[in-house]
């Protein structure tokens, strides 16, 4: 049986929509160590006493910072992960909306004996 040629553009364009939801989870797990890190860090330099010196990498430098700075600087790391996880998320139900709009459209255009998409 020769499958129709827009039935495997469809399949194409269902393979790349896996891979881009496949790079997102990825993206995701990424955003979301790095949040946990950020919190890590955020509740080290909280537990750490007033005398005690911090340092913040900059670049191949660590530089000295006053425990406040760093506070505020690890908030602002962990506003702008979560905002990229939400970006993420958003991104991820919109491929998802797409794979399955789009394996419907197959399963229409394809025979129902034996034929199964995703």
């Amino acid at each position: 049986m020769e499958v129709p040629e827009e039935v495997k553009q469809d399949i194409v364009a269902f393979q790349n929509l896996q891979n881009q939801l496949q790079l997102i989870s990825y993206e995701k797990q990424q955003v979301s160590a790095l949040l946990t890190n950020i919190e890590n860090a955020k509740r080290e330099v909280g537990e750490a006493g007033e005398g005690v010196e911090i340092y913040r990498a900059v670049g191949p430098v660590l530089v000295r910072k006053d425990k406040e700075s760093v506070i505020k600087w690890l908030d602002s790391q962990k506003e702008l992960a979560e905002i990229r996880l939400k970006t993420l998320e958003k991104q991820e139900e919109k491929i998802k909306n797409q794979l399955l709009a789009l394996k419907k459209k197959i399963e229409e255009k394809l025979p129902k004996e034996g034929a199964y998409v995703g």
